[in-house]
């Protein structure tokens, strides 16, 4: 056999593979929408205190977030009541394009990700049964699994920051498991981004924090917090081959995407290269 039919029979096996094997190496976005509920300004430290700026209240807001997942780095472990937590993160030493953001609240785009180190993350948190308090009659109550999605930005890192203030903001969409007070996610099972496509979640609001912070001697601390909240009345969670009922892609459409994932791959190993 010739070898360069040798080699596109090769590719083309592990294309069809990749598409079918590894659906978790793709991006996945979050997109949500609804209205600004407040704006609340924390000034921390002697004389400080919490007021209220209206100004943005009731505005229409937009928003999205998406993560490169094939570059992410896991971070498994538990909680001290026993809970499961999973983190998935992209690193602020990765490209900063593996996590990618926009937030519009009315005609005013807001960069998420001004600063140098951008880094994003989903951090799953499992909670296996029920929360009982110490008091007499015991109370229980069941607190739903909960799934945190973020992209964050920072002049500096903390505790290796020059003496001064720098800042860093914080742009987070939260949801949760309010359907199933059981739980909907067990990490023992393994878990990937992309399984949150199939997972009865409901969100839990949204938020965009930009935070100052004071450092003297490689310790810092909270200044001052500028915290947008938002009501969340549409979401979806997507990816680049999602498909709805009925609208199964073809064997030559598998195939194309498969090279496509192939490239996109090994575009990332080059970037990591060092």
């Amino acid at each position: 056999m010739d070898t360069s039919n040798r080699w596109v029979r090769a590719a083309l096996a592990a294309a069809l593979g990749l598409a079918t094997h590894t659906a978790s190496a793709v991006p996945i976005t979050f997109s949500f929408s609804g209205t600004v509920q407040s704006t609340e300004i924390t000034v921390y430290g002697s004389g400080g205190g919490t007021t209220q700026d209206p100004s943005l209240n009731g505005q229409a807001f937009s928003a999205w977030i998406t993560i490169e997942t094939d570059g992410l780095v896991r971070s498994q472990g538990t909680d001290g009541e026993g809970n499961t937590t999973l983190q998935l993160n992209d690193l602020a030493s990765d490209p900063a394009e593996w996590t990618t953001s926009g937030l519009m609240i009315g005609a005013v785009n807001y960069d998420v990700s001004m600063y140098q180190r951008d880094y994003g993350q989903i951090a799953v948190n499992e909670f296996p049964g029920p929360i009982c308090t110490p008091t007499t009659p015991t109370i229980c109550y069941d607190r739903p699994d909960y799934v945190n999605i973020s992209d964050r930005s920072a002049e500096y890192a903390v505790g290796s920051a020059p003496d001064g203030q720098f800042q860093d903001i914080r742009f987070n969409f939260n949801l949760m498991n309010l359907a199933n007070p059981n739980g909907v996610i067990d990490l023992s099972q393994g878990f990937e981004a992309t399984d949150l496509l199939s997972l009865p979640l409901t969100t839990a609001g949204a938020n965009f924090a930009s935070v100052a912070r004071e450092c003297l001697n490689g310790t810092c601390s909270t200044a001052a917090l500028n915290n947008i909240i938002f009501s969340v009345s549409a979401w979806s969670i997507t990816t680049p081959d999602s498909v709805s009922a009925g609208n199964v892609p073809e064997p030559s459409t598998l195939a194309l995407l498969g090279v496509g994932l192939l490239g996109t791959a090994a575009t990332h190993r080059a970037r990591r290269a060092p």
